[in-house]
């Protein structure tokens, strides 16, 4: 026998989805199948994500300029938006930084 679910449970799903929650997070939080998701992943036309999506778009860090040249002004901006980020990978990919600096500049004491 097939579930309902509301209207406002598929968007949050989709929602959730498309800022790059984790799957097995998504289904767990909204109590729903896998199949379920991926069905309404298919029928929003919304590309099937590889588990590894976001680390394959990072670039080699060698070819991006260095994190340490940014003023204090630009990194305390960038730790704002990354500590209200959905998906620190992709953040990170993003900005081209390395998650460790990232972690390291949030616990900086200079940043708060």
């Amino acid at each position: 026998m097939n579930k309902l679910y509301s209207l406002d449970t598929r968007k949050k799903v989709l929602e959730m989805y498309r800022d790059g929650i984790p799957v097995d997070e998504i289904i767990q939080r909204n109590n729903i199948s896998r199949g379920r998701m991926y069905a309404w992943v298919r029928e929003a036309n919304l590309p099937h994500r590889r588990k590894n999506s976001a680390c394959s778009e990072i670039k080699p860090f060698s070819s991006v300029a260095d994190p340490s040249t940014m003023s204090l002004t630009e990194r305390k901006a960038l730790i704002d938006q990354f500590r209200i980020s959905k998906n620190i990978t992709a953040f990170a990919a993003e900005h081209h930084i390395p998650r460790s600096t990232l972690y390291n500049w949030s616990n900086s004491n200079d940043l708060i």
